[in-house]
């Protein structure tokens, strides 16, 4: 009697991930897989994430508040399993405070200023408003006109560090509040005539 088993050997599957990410202590549903930069070779296996604050194994979701984590540094566990072959690799989660937003007071300002700058403490965020400029927050006093205007600044967006805060600024244009009237006329002469 003989008998023929084919054995198919394959190579050891791969993982290829940052050794660590920083993320904010937040509310928020982190994906790890996307953070870390993850890639397995050769694909078509299957991933299972494991630690603190995970609240989805297989897609590697992180949320610090399902833990109730404090900040510090947490190990988190990444197995592929791929065929008969298995391999695991490891993330370290460096979570910390979010630091405070600041920004520029509710201020009042006068159109003949020209400009504003608006400042935060947190750079790297978007300014949204009338007349300003995204990015470093300068408002075009005569391009916005009087009145008054919300300021909103967006930091982080779409990460567990995102902040939003606004500034009221009030544009001062005594220039539109000057009425001279209407068209007059004068006679030559001696004599006084009232302007309205």
């Amino acid at each position: 009697v003989s008998g023929r088993s084919d054995v198919r050997v394959e190579a050891r599957p791969q993982l290829q991930l940052l050794d660590t990410i920083q993320l904010c202590l937040a509310d928020f549903e982190a994906e790890l897989p996307a953070l870390s930069n993850y890639t397995e070779m050769p694909e078509g296996g299957q991933s299972s994430w494991s630690g603190p604050g995970i609240i989805s194994a297989s897609l590697g979701l992180f949320n610090a508040a399902s833990d109730n984590l404090d900040p510090a540094v947490y190990n988190i566990q990444v197995e592929y399993e791929r065929n008969a072959c298995s391999v695991s690799s490891n993330l370290a989660i460096d979570l910390i405070e979010a630091e405070a937003l600041s920004l520029t007071p509710d201020t009042t300002v006068c159109i003949s200023e020209g400009s504003l700058q608006l400042f935060t403490n947190l750079s790297g965020g978007q300014w949204t408003g009338p007349a300003i400029t995204p990015p470093d927050g300068t408002i075009d006093l005569g391009s916005a006109g009087g009145g008054a205007f919300t300021y909103e600044y967006s930091f982080g967006t779409g990460t567990s560090c995102a902040q939003v805060g606004s500034v009221s600024v009030e544009i001062i244009d005594l220039g539109s509040q000057i009425n001279t009237g209407g068209t007059q006329s004068a006679c030559e002469g001696p004599g006084t005539t009232q302007l309205m």
